[in-house]
């Protein structure tokens, strides 16, 4: 069955907006120190079934400027529309651990980076509400749609 391809970048659209993402009941419980733990390619990029993922994290860097060039042609990889992408600004970083202590470093939505910045302190939980892309040698591809602050 084809749909038209309105309905392709409708879908993409309202998948990669964070108006859609704050629907947390779509994000499954993920669980960052076994994901820190998969076997990394040693050249180039592993694709990985595409996952919404929620995580309970500590937040150890502010957003900061980084190279993204990678998550955005792996979201088109994955089928999001290049202009859905395109529209989408992402720019950013945010550094993360674990209660266990694994770290990793997160893409994130840049509308996303600034209330992210204000509402959470350095080493204060949060809840991070993502899409698990892709595997590299220095870690996971995953992008940060939205956030709830934590108690």
């Amino acid at each position: 069955m084809k749909f038209p391809p309105y309905l392709v970048v409708l879908f993409a659209v309202l998948a990669f907006s964070p108006a859609f993402a704050a629907d947390s009941k779509k994000y499954n419980y993920g669980n960052l120190d076994e994901i820190v733990m998969l076997p990394r390619p040693t050249m180039g990029v592993q694709m990985v079934m595409p996952q919404k993922l929620r995580f309970r994290l500590f937040l150890t860097q502010q957003p900061q400027p980084c190279n993204t060039a990678f998550i955005k042609r792996a979201m088109v990889m994955q089928g999001t529309p290049k202009e859905v992408v395109e529209q989408t600004p992402i720019t950013k970083c945010i550094s993360v651990r674990t209660v266990k202590g694994s770290t990793a470093t997160f893409f994130i939505q840049d509308k996303v980076a600034e209330t992210l910045s204000q509402q959470v302190k350095l080493g204060q939980p949060v809840d991070l509400l993502c899409d698990f892309l892709f595997l590299e040698k220095s870690g996971p591809g995953i992008l940060v749609n939205e956030f709830q602050p934590t108690k």
